[in-house]
């Protein structure tokens, strides 16, 4: 029963005065003595993700959590594999697949469908309309009729602050997203509605016409990496119910938005265990000042550092000096204005929500319901003026760019929020299942050498409590002729003693 258990979890024996021994935990909690404990699975800790090792002992009710003192045997395998090694691949998984999506939907935000759709609806931001507009480069928003004539289009420059219409009217697009999206409405006037609610983008052509969005092909426009289409997700072929990407394009000098909530975050050591838990709700007002906050001694600085990059995207990278394998999210009810985006949502903080990217995309529904809706063409940025021909069947541009996508650059990151160096998809797709295949052969290696060493462990035993019968049959005739011997001096000296007797 001990070597079964054994193989289960790790224990100390002590021997005891009267015979036989008792078990305990390496911590030295009682395992058996007279009578044995009881393990169990049952939540013990929260924000943990999975339920956890307890041991109750006999004659009580009360649970202790084991899961961390559990250092060797199935049981630990099993827990390294479930909170460490399979989060890991999930959100490997989450990456490959969001760097997909992004991918195919930078392409199609490029392209438009001929004919063009009569209005474009974007994906939650999580942006307000006072954060600043953080473009570079130019883009084109168009109106064409179903023939594919342009009726109207707006010319944007980012670097210069302004946008011209076909008419030739030029106005200030301000600073921000709101005075942007006001702006570009105000340009096209009665040909097009453009508004920005709740983060979300939405452009609508009047009556029948179309609407379109391109990149100027010298100077495009640029946030985060992405074009203005693709940033906003205006035609989106992948679709999320949460942010597939977390390259804000916020700077350290924006607002942070965060208006209500707390996040809670779990410190996760190299098995995966839940080492604390520490709750953070914003102060300042500035990105910079919540990379403050986060990297104080009062919230994660003794663990991780938080820093922004210059694509707006928030990191924890775990310090390794305190034992810190990732900082995971338990619970997070902050919302940034009115977007309904949580601080974790928007900047891809913790495991699960990144992980979950892999299960939350889909082809849109309305792609799905009209094929003919794929952006296989492209707005020839010039025909911008009033009646050209922008738009035309047989424009296969966007399908190029489309078949393109799986050898675009992306950059693949870990759990500790360090990047990879850039690799094309397939490269990534190649990357995720080579280490997933080198994962597993070198568990399974471990595995086989754990059970050679318990083979010659148990042989070893069996050699030190085992019976040799040679030995034995050798020991056996030594008693024996002992024995004899013994007995033939007996007689011997029973016989001198009744001669004695009868001398007498």
């Amino acid at each position: 029963m001990m070597d079964q258990l054994a193989e289960l979890i790790d224990f100390k024996t002590t021997q005891k005065d009267n015979g036989g021994v008792e078990l305990r935990t390496t911590s030295g909690l009682l395992l058996v003595d007279q009578q044995s404990a009881r393990l169990s699975m049952s939540k013990t800790e929260d924000g943990a993700r999975y339920n956890g090792i307890s041991i109750t002992s006999s004659g009580s009710d009360t649970q202790i959590d084991i899961s961390r003192q559990i250092q060797g045997g199935e049981i630990r395998g099993l827990l390294n594999a479930r909170d460490h090694d399979l989060p890991e691949l999930s959100y490997a998984m989450g990456e490959l697949s969001a760097s997909l999506a992004g991918a195919l939907n930078d392409a199609s935000n490029a392209g438009t469908a001929f004919p063009p759709p009569t209005s474009l609806t974007g994906r939650n931001t999580g942006l307000l309309a006072t954060d600043a507009l953080n473009f570079t480069g130019s883009a084109v928003f168009a109106v064409a009729d179903q023939s594919g004539r342009t009726i109207n289009a707006v010319t944007v420059d980012f670097d210069a602050g302004t946008m011209t219409n076909s008419s030739g009217s030029v106005s200030a697009i301000g600073g921000t997203i709101g005075s942007f999206t006001n702006a570009l409405n105000s340009s096209f006037g009665a040909s097009a509605t453009v508004s920005f609610t709740n983060g979300v983008m939405s452009f609508s052509a009047t009556g029948t016409n179309g609407v379109a969005i391109a990149q100027d092909p010298a100077a495009p426009s640029d946030r985060a990496g992405k074009g203005v289409s693709a940033f906003f997700g205006m035609n989106d072929v992948i679709k999320s119910n949460s942010p597939s990407f977390y390259e804000t394009g916020l700077t350290p000098s924006d607002a942070h938005g965060i208006t209500s909530g707390e996040i809670t975050f779990g410190v996760r050591d190299q098995s995966g265990n839940l080492v604390e838990s520490i709750s953070y709700t914003p102060v300042g007002t500035t990105m910079a000042d919540v990379v403050s906050e986060l990297n104080s001694p009062g919230v994660l600085g003794y663990y991780a550092k938080a820093s922004i990059n210059s694509d707006g995207r928030l990191t924890l990278t775990p310090l390794s000096a305190a034992g810190t394998s990732a900082i995971d999210v338990l619970s997070d009810d902050t919302q940034r204005g009115t977007t309904g985006a949580s601080m974790s949502s928007l900047f891809g903080l913790g495991i699960e929500g990144p992980a979950e990217r892999a299960r939350g995309l889909a082809v849109s529904n309305d792609l799905l319901l009209n094929p003919s809706k794929l952006p296989t063409g492209a707005f020839d940025t010039g025909g911008t003026a009033v009646g050209s021909i922008a738009l035309a069947p047989g424009n296969n541009t966007g399908a190029l760019a489309l078949e393109g996508a799986l050898s675009k650059s992306a950059v693949l990151h870990d759990m500790s929020g360090v990047s990879r160096s850039s690799m094309s998809i397939t490269d990534m797709a190649a990357e995720v299942a080579s280490s997933a295949g080198s994962k597993a052969a070198f568990l399974e290696s471990r595995s086989d050498a754990a059970n050679a060493l318990k083979d010659e462990a148990a042989l070893r035993r069996s050699s030190a409590e085992g019976v040799n019968l040679d030995e034995e049959m050798v020991r056996m005739t030594v008693y024996q002729q002992s024995y004899s011997a013994a007995s033939r001096l007996i007689t011997a000296a029973r016989d001198m003693y009744d001669t004695l007797l009868g001398m007498v």
